[in-house]
């Protein structure tokens, strides 16, 4: 193989792939990127042997096509020391050679033959689903924090493709049982002939939805998903995220959901943020709790902490009303779920009592729901 591509393009591909490239591994052949012109478009490939990347690259100039395996890690390095607008890769019978502005570097060689496959999407090939990358992009990051890192069955996000009355819809849900995010897009068929009610339920660990997430980051347009036995396909523009499926029972999340509540009020989501961020200044990991007491005229959030001390915060609520319940709730994981909601939105929050869990809506249908903590000392 000889081939010359423009390297700005060439290394943005490589930082795309690297992130899933294993730092340590017992399979060293794993440290690598593939390069590939000889299937398809120019591609570059990593995988951690659970999740794999394929990312097409702009045609390069060279008559000589074939493939090579990089170190990931160094090549970037490589790449980004170099000044010049392109950059010449060679593979030899003794090592690979890369060449660019003045710069030559010769490279261990390692025999791409060895390297794990990694499927094509092939949208003939099965049925898949199509949902707007700007929706899949907020779905994930409303729920994708809510993801259990201790439990195997937890350890992802479920993609729920379900038929509804007007259609298709796909519930993205994660939980670590302290508490559960659901976001739901609107999705459709691939094909005519995929439709199928009954739907399909991939549980797609956190390494994966974080390559997803990124690689949805300043895409706009349709992302394709398929799923094949023990397997989901993401296809995202020029890029592709193939990775096993979590096994295990997700559990029922929609029975979890209250379907009512004893007291419900609205707040401004940046306002609400800013507030939660005061009160926790002063909590530990002993005291972790901030106190939420729901007045007639304001919120008053309250932390105290043997180690570091006490604190109080007021919140104007949006119009006078009866006084709700008060609970303790977990400020850490109550900012995680708004963050990633616009600050300017405003949400509905819905308590029961302070002994059950509290329940926050926004107004495209996501719901976050969090268990309080213990009040006893």
């Amino acid at each position: 193989m000889k081939q010359t591509f423009q390297r700005a393009e060439l290394l943005s591909a490589m930082q795309a792939v690297a992130p899933i490239v294993p730092g340590r591994t017992n399979r060293p052949i794993l440290a690598n990127v593939l390069i590939d012109t000889v299937a398809g478009p120019p591609s570059l490939v990593g995988t951690d042997g659970e999740c794999s990347i394929r990312v097409e690259i702009p045609q390069p100039f060279g008559a000589k096509y074939g493939k090579a395996l990089l170190p990931c890690a160094r090549t970037i390095e490589i790449l980004r020391s170099m000044s010049g607008d392109s950059v010449t890769i060679e593979v030899t019978d003794k090592h690979v050679r890369i060449d660019g502005n003045g710069a030559e570097y010769k490279l261990g060689l390692e025999y791409p033959e060895m390297y794990p496959p990694v499927p094509q999407l092939d949208l003939q090939d099965g049925p898949h689903y199509v949902v707007d990358a700007a929706d899949l992009r907020r779905c994930l990051r409303r729920t994708a924090f809510a993801a259990d890192t201790d439990r195997f069955a937890l350890g992802g996000v479920l993609l729920d493709f379900r038929g509804v009355k007007n259609g298709l819809e796909l519930a993205v849900v994660a939980t670590d049982t302290r508490r559960l995010a659901v976001s739901l897009a609107d999705c459709i068929f691939g094909r005519p002939e995929d439709a199928d009610p009954s739907g399909c339920h991939p549980i797609v660990p956190a390494r994966a939805v974080s390559l997803i997430l990124k690689s949805l980051a300043d895409f706009e347009g349709q992302v394709r998903i398929a799923v094949r036995i023990n397997e989901v396909l993401v296809s995202i523009g020029s890029t592709l995220i193939v990775s096993r499926c979590l096994e295990g029972q997700f559990p029922n999340y929609a029975t979890v959901i209250p379907g009512s509540y004893q007291y419900r009020v609205q707040l401004q989501v940046g306002d609400f943020l800013a507030a939660v961020r005061q009160a926790r200044i002063v909590t530990s990991e002993e005291s972790r709790g901030v106190r939420f007491e729901f007045g007639s005229v304001d919120l008053r959030l309250t932390s105290k902490s043997a180690e570091v001390g006490e604190s109080v915060v007021e919140l104007r609520l949006p119009q006078a009303g009866e006084p709700g319940p008060t609970i303790l709730l977990d400020p850490g994981f109550l900012a995680d779920f708004l963050r990633a909601i616009d600050p300017d939105w405003t949400i509905w929050v819905e308590l029961i009592d302070g002994d059950s869990a509290a329940v926050l809506r926004t107004e495209d249908g996501s719901i976050y729901l969090q268990m309080p903590l213990s009040d006893d000392p």
